[in-house]
């Protein structure tokens, strides 16, 4: 059944009355006094589906759809060809080598600043040692606090760049 006018038909042709009630909705009256009141157009639809369901359900011997039949799409085997897979896997490979030598230019600069944050690092450790010196003999505790709060963040800024791993997640994020 594709619409409204061709389940009134076939419900009248067996034994069933179909009336119009107010508005767009029909009355479905079984041969034993069943009553089926649509709410679908004559479109069709959702509401048609529920309304077949329920003359089903109230005796009404509505056929099934024979259901419908796809067409066989090709399995992956039959759509790919050797030379269509050769292609793609050379490309591929081409993009793992470009990833490769990217990395490496990568890891080779990381290193090398990072021999470079090393040393700063090693060299704020005294540093901050004769800052603490000097601060405690002259300033209040809060201020020597202070100071050494900042100071041990300028040194853990210092010691992230000198993160190699920090800093290729953060290339990777920018490109």
């Amino acid at each position: 059944m594709n619409d409204l006018r061709e389940l009134e038909k076939f419900a009248i042709k067996h034994g069933w009355s179909v009336e119009a009630t107010t508005g767009a909705r029909k009355r479905f009256i079984g041969p034993q006094g069943q009553i089926v009141i649509t709410n679908v157009s004559a479109g069709g639809g959702r509401g048609l589906a529920n309304t077949i369901a329920e003359l089903r359900r109230q005796g009404l011997e509505i056929p099934h759809a024979a259901p419908k039949k796809k067409e066989q799409e090709p399995t992956v085997a039959e759509e790919l060809k050797p030379e269509d897979v050769a292609r793609a896997l050379d490309a591929a490979i081409e993009m793992i080598n470009e990833l490769a030598e990217e990395f490496a230019r990568f890891r080779k600069a990381t290193q090398e600043s990072l021999v470079e944050l090393r040393g700063k690092v090693r060299d704020l450790g005294p540093k901050v040692e004769a800052v603490e010196q000097i601060a405690s003999s002259c300033i209040r505790a809060d201020q020597l606090a202070q100071a050494v709060k900042e100071l041990r963040a300028h040194v853990e800024r210092v010691a992230s760049e000198s993160d190699p791993i920090g800093a290729f997640r953060a290339k990777l994020r920018s490109s």
